[in-house]
């Protein structure tokens, strides 16, 4: 069973990159330049200011362009096992959205914080 689901996974991992490969490549070569221009943080500064301001596990991160402007979506599993979704703005790394409660929960010195 372990095999198949990996094979399965490999195959779509193979389609995928095969079918959107170009599309894909420049959409990354684009970023990269913009990163390279100081438009847009690194993926490496957002992942350390997550971990500076959040408790938790980052599991998966995506950047989307939407109407022009560059938001990094971040799913952060937390201690009690709950997945925060976060996005920031990369150009700022400010937080853009998420529900509030949550976030408040998964902040680092949360307790300290909190009368």
């Amino acid at each position: 069973m372990k095999t198949f689901f990996m094979m399965t996974l490999l195959g779509a991992l193979l389609l995928g990159s095969s079918a959107g490969g170009q599309a894909g490549e420049s959409s990354r070569q684009r970023l990269r330049e913009a990163v390279q221009r100081n438009e847009v943080l690194s993926l490496r500064v957002i992942l350390a200011r997550i971990e500076s301001e959040f408790e938790g596990r980052v599991i998966e991160v995506e950047i989307d362009d939407d109407d022009g402007q560059l938001i990094y979506e971040i799913d952060l599993l937390t201690p009690e096992g709950r997945v925060l979704e976060l996005e920031l703005d990369a150009r700022s790394g400010a937080l853009l959205n998420g529900d509030q409660r949550k976030i408040a929960r998964a902040r680092r010195n949360a307790q300290a914080q909190t009368p």
